[in-house]
């Protein structure tokens, strides 16, 4: 399904669609009837979202920066290496 996407965009098969009508929560619209790889024509669907989430849930997108975090590893070693003097 993602080869016939499109970008930012969640595409899914009438197999999907069919379990998700179960649960009244998401948004789907209709994308037609199109060729799939290896499948033939297939009604297929996109995924609009979920009626009960207004705001996107990042909690488990990583926000780790490599050279951001080896920067201030450099810092920390730094300032153990310096004396502590009060004056």
């Amino acid at each position: 399904m993602e080869s016939t996407s499109l970008p930012q965009k969640i595409h899914i098969s009438s197999a999907t669609y069919d379990a998700l009508l179960t649960d009244d929560a998401y948004e789907i619209e209709p994308r037609g009837e199109i060729e799939v790889k290896g499948k033939g024509k297939m009604k297929t669907y996109w995924l609009l979202g979920n009626k009960n989430y207004s705001v996107q849930n990042d909690s488990l997108v990583c926000h780790w920066n490599p050279a951001i975090s080896k920067k201030n590893s450099e810092k920390s070693k730094q300032t153990e290496l310096l004396p502590d003097v009060d004056n």
